[in-house]
């Protein structure tokens, strides 16, 4: 599974030798949010759509995810909470009453450096239409193609604070999959500590796996 948070957050410029630039970006050590997500994948029988929603708590300093989802996932509806705890490779899922725990690799980081040979584009400017006026732009990123041939852009708020819209994924030549993440309601702090602790069910499972 892709996760979708370590890419949140404050978006930084630093100058390197010849000109060239890197970007690395960052977040708060602790917040939370909603996101939404679209995913349209080809398939034989055609194109997918599949659709969720998150209410996600970002912990950099402990390195812990922790989100709620919602969705549409092969035409049916379903409902999950998962939690990602790096130190313990660990990722544990609670759907349907049962918990699954399964290992994983990575870390909740309070920086992203995208390399320069990823980046396809600097800064190309998106007037915002509406009540705001021609003046007000909204900096879109760009972390171009990689290995395999998935691009990855970044939209940053007027202030530069929080990502309104947030990773397009998919090949960038008519690619298999085409997906959308776009985040809201980002508040800085964690309000309810205890969504890092695993339920109960929880136990058992982390027990199979260790």
């Amino acid at each position: 599974m892709m996760l979708t948070w370590w890419w949140m957050g404050l978006l930084l410029l630093s100058p390197e030798v010849g000109g060239q630039w890197s970007w690395d970006w960052c977040a708060p050590k602790l917040w939370e949010g909603k996101s939404w997500t679209v995913r349209l994948t080809h398939t034989d029988q055609g194109i997918e759509f599949s659709e969720m929603y998150r209410d996600f708590s970002l912990d950099a300093i402990g390195a812990r995810l922790a989100w709620k989802e919602t969705g549409v996932r092969n035409g049916q509806e379903y409902s999950a909470t998962y939690l990602a705890y790096y130190p313990a490779n660990t990722l544990f899922k609670v759907e349907n009453g049962v918990c699954t725990s399964s290992y994983i690799q990575g870390n909740v980081s309070n920086c992203k450096t995208i390399p320069n040979d990823h980046i396809t584009e600097f800064m190309a400017k998106t007037v915002i239409g509406g009540g705001y006026g021609s003046d007000n732009i909204i900096p879109i990123f760009a972390a171009g193609r990689v290995d395999s041939g998935v691009g990855e852009f970044y939209m940053t708020e007027m202030d530069g604070y929080f990502p309104l819209m947030d990773e397009v994924r998919g090949s960038l030549d008519e690619g298999p999959t085409y997906e959308v993440t776009y985040y809201y309601n980002a508040t800085i702090g964690i309000q309810d500590p205890t969504v890092f602790v695993p339920p109960e069910i929880c136990e058992k499972a982390a027990r199979r796996t260790s």
